[in-house]
């Protein structure tokens, strides 16, 4: 029977936890209305049938980076404290989870003004639309593109080719034609 109690008095946030997860909450808030609100300000500058103006397409896509990123730390304080797995060492995570974003949308913005990544081979203006969701999509998937990008940066500083070693990797086409001379007709 203590074991329960145990249990249950642990899972319980203390006064100063809920008003950290209320203050948390709350910075999520203005850090996802403030990008919203810049779009909606200035609709017609990205949306412009002559094609967006090129600051106001950076910033857009510097704050929907900040969008995106903000959304993630804010379905993961909602889903810790719903779980009751919360822990107070997290709330500088999230705090600087928009900075990440925002650098994230940065590179991605650059990548894609460079031609390196390719929305729309058809269009000769840029496409705002593409542009707001690649730095959502940046923003919410950050982690995963930092990652990546130490990989790479890591590979490039070992001198390895950008296939990696191609001596002791497996060849696919080899095991596949030998599965189908296996295979009896």
């Amino acid at each position: 029977m203590t074991e329960i109690s145990n249990q249950t008095s642990i899972s319980k946030l203390t006064l100063g936890e809920v008003i950290e997860v209320v203050a948390l909450a709350t910075y999520c808030a203005v850090a996802v209305a403030i990008p919203l609100a810049f779009i909606f300000l200035n609709f017609d500058n990205l949306f412009s049938p002559s094609g967006p103006n090129p600051r106001y397409l950076f910033a857009a896509m510097i704050l929907t980076g900040i969008l995106g990123s903000t959304l993630r730390g804010l379905s993961r304080l909602l889903t810790d404290v719903g779980e009751k797995k919360y822990q107070k060492s997290w709330s500088l995570s999230i705090v600087l989870r928009p900075l990440e974003g925002a650098g994230i949308a940065f590179v991605s913005y650059l990548a894609i003004s460079a031609g390196l990544i390719v929305l729309e081979q058809v269009r000769s203006t840029p496409n705002a639309a593409g542009y707001l969701f690649f730095g959502v999509l940046s923003g919410m998937f950050s982690h995963r593109a930092a990652d990546k990008l130490r990989a790479t940066f890591d590979r490039f500083l070992s001198g390895e080719k950008a296939g990696g070693n191609f001596k002791n990797r497996p060849n696919p086409t080899l095991k596949r034609d030998a599965a189908k001379k296996r295979v009896a007709p």
